[in-house]
């Protein structure tokens, strides 16, 4: 009997625990129009400083939380420990495609949560995650890409969160631009607008099946004026084409502090055209007074991978790409609503249907 009063008074005690930790922990979207929790998420996110996931393109996080109610392609959302913000994640839709990406990640006292052992920023990041989703779905987001460092220890959360890796990414960089002198590319010219089907069919031939359905590229994406960095004005864009067709490509962005950052594509089998491409790149870095030239190369570019560190780049990262993918509920039909009016009208009286008209 008293084990029995000692089990049932311990299982009060944790379920009254669980419900007094579920009501100071929760989850929304970072609204201006709630000042305090607004200011609460702003100054965890300037606390934190370097965010835990890699964007894709520039991002500003001060910016985008500022400007969050008016930028509808982007939202944040944040958890809350009583009175203070303990995680934040900013998305950011992705160019012609039904996906967020997160863009910016901060949780409170990570790393010293790691050395300790302690699974509170485990619980505030799988909360957060939560609400990403919920949020995703609710906007009929189709999928949430993040990008995240392959030794980092949020990996775990991530996939327990319903996140699979889809894609491992390589960044190279070079501080100081090497002289040397480039060859001229046979068939390199300024990528045009008829450009866009050939390009998709060139990354559908270079690319994993189980990229390309991560990915959800169309060929409109491939489109000269389709860009998702807000200097999209300033994107060179080559293509080399020969007599069967486009074999490469070559995209040139204006990077930070003075950087450009390239990204390059060529048909399976094209080694000697990925080095070309590449003393192309560092050629138009230099005539542009650039400071240094980086990339992101998708592990699976190897011809890619191979050119850049043959031109002198160095490994500077690497990150694990994770999607996970939403269902989202198809919206009735004109037609689907029109039947469901008249089997309503169908049960009602002479006078009432035509009020109901």
């Amino acid at each position: 009997m008293s084990q029995y009063l000692h089990s049932h008074s311990r299982l009060l005690l944790v379920n009254t625990a669980a419900k007094a930790m579920s009501h100071v922990v929760n989850s929304a979207e970072v609204k201006r129009q709630d000042t305090l929790r607004f200011l609460q998420a702003l100054r965890l996110q300037r606390k934190m400083g370097a965010s835990l996931v890699t964007a894709d393109s520039p991002w500003s996080p001060t910016l985008d939380l500022l400007l969050g109610t008016v930028l509808p392609e982007s939202c944040a959302v944040a958890v809350w420990e009583r009175r203070r913000a303990v995680a934040l994640a900013q998305m950011a839709r992705q160019s012609g495609r039904e996906q967020w990406e997160i863009m910016h990640l901060a949780i409170a006292g990570v790393e010293a949560h790691a050395h300790s052992g302690t699974d509170s920023a485990h619980a505030w990041l799988l909360r957060l995650l939560d609400e990403v989703c919920r949020l995703a779905g609710a906007r009929r987001i189709s999928g949430i890409i993040a990008r995240v460092p392959d030794e980092s220890c949020l990996l775990a959360s991530f996939h327990q969160a319903g996140f699979t890796a889809t894609l491992e990414e390589v960044t190279y960089a070079q501080a100081s631009l090497l002289v040397a002198t480039a060859a001229d590319v046979l068939g390199l010219r300024k990528q045009e607008k008829r450009d866009a089907w050939p390009l998709h069919q060139l990354y559908l031939q270079s690319t994993p099946q189980i990229v390309q359905m991560s990915e959800g590229r169309t060929a409109r994406d491939w489109q000269v004026k389709r860009s998702s960095s807000r200097f999209s004005f300033q994107v060179k864009r080559w293509v080399v084409e020969d007599r069967e067709g486009l074999t490469g490509w070559l995209s040139e962005y204006p990077g930070r502090r003075g950087t450009m950052r390239v990204q390059i594509g060529v048909a399976p089998g094209n080694a000697k055209l990925a080095q070309d491409l590449v003393a192309t790149a560092q050629k138009h870095a230099r005539e542009s007074g650039n400071t240094g030239i980086w990339s992101r190369v998708p592990a699976h570019a190897t011809d890619v991978r191979q050119a850049l560190e043959d031109g002198g780049f160095v490994e500077t990262d690497r990150d694990m790409v994770l999607k996970r993918s939403l269902a989202v509920r198809v919206r009735a039909s004109a037609p689907d609503r029109e039947a469901k009016r008249r089997m309503a009208r169908s049960g009602l009286t002479a006078t009432q249907s035509r009020a109901w008209r």
